[in-house]
This record gives C-alpha cells, sequence and structure tokens, in this order.
C-alpha cells in the first residue's frame, strides 16, 4: 500500500530533484556554478519563513571559518588596498551555510542520489567536451583556444574544479555507514581521466594523482584480509598506474624540458609555462618582502609590481600573468598574517567534524577534498577565481555534511543495538 508522503518528505524530494539537476548541469550551464548558490539559498530562505528549521550552529562555524579567510582582505580595504569586490568571490559563498545546515538539522543526504548525481556530472560534462572539441558547443567561448576544451572556463580552473568533485566522491568510498559502491567510483575516475587527458593542465592532474595514491594505499592497508578486495584493489590499482603514466608522462616530460630551459638557458619566454609561474612567485617574494605583515592587498600590489618591473629584472609581460599559486599570491596580498588565515581556513572544517564528533575515518571526504585543494594550491591561485572558489567551498560544505550525517547514523545504530 503506497503511503501518503508528508509535506516534510515531499519538501526533501524537492530539494534533492533540484539540487540533483544543478549538480549535473554544473559546469555545462553558463554561470550555473554562481547561479547555484544564489537559487539554492533563495530557497532555503523562503522555506525558512514556512518553518524550515537550519542547524545554526554548523551556519555560525561554517561562517566563521569563511570570515577567517578574508579577514586580511578586510584590513587591506581598511587601508585602502583592496575592496568588496575583492573578497566577493569568498563572501558570498556564506549563503552555503543555509542549505546546508537545513540538510544537517534534518540529517537528510542520499548517499545514492548524491554518488549518482556527480558521476553524472562527469560524463555529462564530458559529452559537451567532445561537443566543443568538435565546433557544435560553445566553439566561441572566449577561454577555448581550440585545442584545449574547458566549456566556458579556463582549463586549468575548470579541471581544478572537476578535481574538487571527484576529491568528494573519492572520501565518500572510505565513509563505513555510506560508502560510495565501487563500481560507481571506477565510473567517476574513468570519466575524470578523459576530461584531465583533454585538458591537459598540470596541476589538477598531479592532485587526481595524489588522491588516488593516498586512496589505493589506504585500502591496502586496511582491505588485505579479504582476498576479493586484494583482487579488487589490485585491479584499481593497475588502472590507476596506466591512467597516471599516460596523464603525466608528457607533462612530465614538458616540464623538464621547459625547467631545464629555464635554469640553464635562461629561458623566461611567454610560452614557457615553468619560467612563468617560477618568475611569478619571485616577483610575489619581492612584493612581501616590501610588507612583510600585512601584504599590499589586490590594488596596491599592482603598483608595487609595476615598481620592481621598472627595475629591469622581470620580463614586462609579467603583470599579465597573475601568482600561481595560493601561497604565494597569499604572502604578496596578505603577508605572514594572511599566511597564517589561510591554513587556520584550511584547517577549521576538521574542528567542526569534531565538533559534531565525526572520527577520522568518517572525514575522509573534507580530507580528500582539502588534499586536492593544497596540491592544486602550489600551482594555482584557486581562491581568487569564481569557479574555483565556488567549487571548493561546495565540495567542502557537502563533504562536511556528509560526514556528519553519517556520524549521526552510526551513532544511532549503535544506540539501537
Amino acid at each position: 500500500m503506497n503511503q501518503i508522503l508528508t509535506e516534510k518528505t515531499q519538501t526533501a524530494l524537492f530539494f534533492r530533484i533540484i539540487a540533483c539537476f544543478f549538480i549535473v548541469n554544473y559546469f555545462v550551464w553558463p554561470g550555473l556554478y554562481k547561479d547555484f548558490v544564489y537559487l539554492v539559498s533563495i530557497f532555503f530562505i523562503i522555506g525558512f519563513f514556512f518553518g524550515f528549521k537550519i542547524d545554526l550552529r554548523f551556519s555560525r562555524l561554517f561562517s566563521i571559518s569563511l570570515l577567517v579567510f578574508v579577514l586580511p582582505d578586510i584590513i587591506n580595504m581598511a587601508r585602502g588596498y583592496s575592496s568588496v569586490s575583492d573578497i566577493e568571490k569568498i563572501s558570498r559563498n556564506v549563503l552555503l551555510v543555509l542549505p546546508v545546515g537545513a540538510i544537517l538539522y534534518y540529517r537528510n543526504i542520499s548517499n545514492d542520489l548524491l554518488t549518482k548525481a556527480i558521476v553524472l556530472m562527469f560524463f555529462y560534462t564530458l559529452f559537451f567536451l567532445f561537443l566543443q572539441e568538435g565546433g557544435i558547443f560553445a566553439s566561441q567561448s572566449e577561454h577555448y583556444d581550440g585545442e584545449y576544451p574547458g566549456l566556458w572556463y579556463n582549463k586549468g580552473t575548470f579541471s581544478t574544479a572537476v578535481v574538487f568533485f571527484y576529491s568528494l566522491l573519492a572520501g565518500m568510498f572510505f565513509v563505513p555507514v555510506r560508502k560510495t559502491p565501487f563500481g560507481w567510483l571506477l565510473s567517476g575516475f574513468v570519466a575524470v581521466s578523459v576530461i584531465l587527458v583533454m585538458t591537459e593542465a598540470r596541476g589538477p592532474i598531479l592532485a587526481f594523482t595524489i588522491i588516488n595514491i593516498i586512496m589505493v594505499f589506504i585500502h591496502y592497508r586496511y582491505n588485505l584480509k579479504s582476498l576479493s578486495n586484494f583482487k579488487m584493489l589490485s585491479f584499481f590499482a593497475l588502472i590507476i598506474l596506466l591512467v597516471i603514466y599516460f596523464l603525466l608522462w608528457d607533462r612530465i616530460t614538458l616540464a623538464y624540458i621547459e625547467a631545464s630551459n629555464y635554469l640553464v638557458a635562461g629561458d623566461i619566454s611567454f610560452d614557457n609555462s615553468i619560467a612563468v609561474r617560477i618568475e611569478s612567485w619571485r616577483l610575489a617574494w619581492d612584493v612581501f618582502l616590501r610588507n612583510p605583515i600585512f601584504g599590499y592587498g589586490v590594488k596596491e600590489a599592482l603598483e608595487v609590481k609595476k615598481e620592481i618591473l621598472a627595475s629591469g629584472n622581470y620580463p614586462d609581460y609579467m603583470l599579465s600573468f597573475h601568482t600561481h599559486s595560493e601561497y604565494f599570491y597569499m604572502l604578496e596580498r596578505g603577508g605572514i598574517f594572511g599566511l597564517i588565515c589561510l591554513f587556520l581556513f584550511v584547517l577549521f572544517p576538521f574542528y567542526i567534524l569534531r565538533y559534531y564528533g565525526v572520527s577520522l575515518v568518517e572525514a575522509a571526504p573534507t580530507f580528500f577534498v582539502t588534499v586536492s585543494f593544497l596540491v592544486i594550491g602550489l600551482t594555482s591561485a584557486t581562491l581568487r577565481n569564481n569557479l574555483g572558489a565556488n567549487s571548493y567551498l561546495l565540495c567542502l560544505a557537502l563533504s562536511m555534511a556528509y560526514s556528519i550525517i553519517s556520524a549521526n547514523g552510526k551513532m544511532k545504530n549503535e544506540i539501537a543495538s
């Protein structure tokens, strides 16, 4: 006999359908990565006035973590070195606390639905990447150079966002109560591998490689008692090794050549990406040394760079490039204080998880998302890009909600037994 859905269940089902639609179309629909946050948050603001409950503890804690990150920008804005628009990329994501806070209150997030939505997103995005290469879709995108597809985005930022979602999927595979089925994880791995082969973005490929190596290492460490697990993991490890070879070999070879040309021949040409990155780090370090405590914000840092370039120690075209590192960029615009805030921002989610009683194993989704961010941050300023910031914070919030709900389910099972 079919039971009549309660109003609460109907609302939850409606939200799941809407959320899955947005996740699947996240990269394909232009601008959806920003609209997603606004639309879903507006939905919950309206729902709040009609009886929706929100976990205010999580909302406060998550908001504090964002405030910690933008604090250097706020200080430099007061000094006249930055503007409100400089912190908008991060601050607008504070709206995420509304839907995630509601999810935590009702303890209702479907592992099966989230897994399928993410994997479907990968294949759906991959399909449109092939269409872009064929000149059928997004062929006039300002970021598409005719060689490396990235839909509407820079190939590096696009690949970074894809790896964040894969890291979330990989971390969910470790959660005992609500783990991702291996078949879905393998499907996601294959789709993301093909995407990265097409984009050839070095930083995201490195993060993807490290995430998979850690994943296999942990599984071998804890799952060797079962012969079936051993066979499954050995097969997966072999696939990973083959994919890593095809993904990285050409890029490693090119990086070696570019690094050799830079170090031996002094090649700092526009086409040498290794040289451009190292020079951007050196330039950021020189800016940092002039004001090591709080840095120079965004506007003033550009002026300081112009002064330094006038000395002739760097090629003039360096002004066309941002600092290709989350850490050097933070030193440049926030100084030592900014770098401390960055690491506090990275560590704060784990404090929140501990506050909710989440174990180390259950914190795996947040751990994998954080690792991918830290690795990509070596060669990219992820959080200074709209797509990068939105994707990281969305995956971070989802990973935390998933872990907290899983821990809550575990406690319920222990009480019941």
